[in-house]
């Protein structure tokens, strides 16, 4: 649930509630936002984040929008789940 799409009348009435609210807060979106979580041991968070980091649309590509975001790589390899399944 995001806090965004509810009156504030129904937010918590807790001060530390609303001021978790508030700092998570970005307009235009409000609370709204996604989250990744890697658990895992001997990551190697450096090299993922530089990876999470490069997947990134620049400015010039997000304002291009989704049209041209189509016509841009694909950098994640085709994969066949059957053929890792079978270990071919």
């Amino acid at each position: 649930m995001w806090y965004a799409a509810l009156p504030k009348g129904e937010w918590p009435e807790e001060d530390e509630a609303r001021a978790q609210i508030q700092n998570d807060w970005q307009d235009p979106w409000g609370d709204r936002r996604q989250e990744l979580v890697f658990i895992g041991v001997e990551l190697d968070e450096a090299t993922l984040r530089a990876k999470l980091d490069g997947a990134l649309l620049t400015k010039k590509e997000l304002e291009a929008g989704p049209k041209r975001w189509r016509k841009l790589r694909d950098p994640f390899p085709a994969r066949s789940i059957r053929s890792r399944r079978s270990g071919a």
